[in-house]
């Protein structure tokens, strides 16, 4: 992503927490979750420990842009108007800023 974007870059996306094998997170049914979505084509194949994301930004040329609660897309959407649904917590939300780019 670093070689074809220019500097000032920013990078938002998703991402799958690692359990403690290192395989995506997927709540109380990741083994069934997992096969399931191998089955219909869609293999989780990448996720990342929380405390190393900054690192694997870092490696690439990025950085993680704070403040995280900022992407709570529950607290930020749902609460203003009163709903109180739950939502998964399995896929997280950041951006990542180009290391050329101050914070």
């Amino acid at each position: 992503i670093k070689d074809n974007t220019g500097p000032g870059s920013r990078l938002v996306f998703s991402y799958l927490l690692a359990d403690s094998k290192g395989r995506p997170q997927l709540g109380r049914f990741s083994g069934l979750t997992r096969a399931s979505l191998k089955l219909v084509g869609e293999p989780l194949k990448w996720c990342v420990y929380e405390q190393e994301l900054p690192e694997f930004l870092g490696a690439a040329g990025f950085h993680l842009v704070s403040p995280r609660d900022r992407y709570d897309l529950r607290r930020r959407y749902l609460v203003p108007v009163g709903i109180a649904q739950p939502v998964g917590n399995m896929e997280r939300f950041a951006v990542a800023a180009s290391a050329q780019l101050a914070a």
